[in-house]
């Protein structure tokens, strides 16, 4: 299985993943939230072990609660964000750039763009 999970460099790092059965071990940042709903399909073609320019992904949270939508107050605009994944034992990232868009409703949406 290819696990995917959102990066976000705020103060402090949030790695945001699918919760569930999701192998923690494979997150670093200090802030780790299970409220990944999904993740766009990479537009611009993926970029894996330093290939072509990183291109521009998306992601919807669950936000259910508000707890986003209080943390964001202040938009995490320009922050560096990532797209990561593991394949084959190894952790890779499959987009990078900054956040160029949140919203948050029940459901967040943040919006990465390099």
């Amino acid at each position: 299985m290819i696990w995917r999970w959102l990066y976000i460099a705020t103060e402090p790092a949030v790695e945001i993943y699918s919760g569930g059965a999701f192998p923690v071990s494979l997150l670093t940042a200090p802030l780790r939230l299970p409220r990944l709903i999904a993740l766009d399909p990479v537009r611009g073609g993926a970029r894996l072990g330093g290939g072509a320019e990183a291109p521009t992904a998306g992601a919807t949270l669950a936000n259910g609660d508000g707890a986003l939508s209080r943390r964001w107050a202040v938009p995490p605009l320009g922050a560096r964000a990532e797209v990561r994944a593991e394949i084959d034992g190894e952790v890779v990232v499959l987009a990078e750039g900054r956040v160029v868009a949140v919203e948050c409703g029940a459901e967040a949406r943040v919006e990465i763009e390099s």
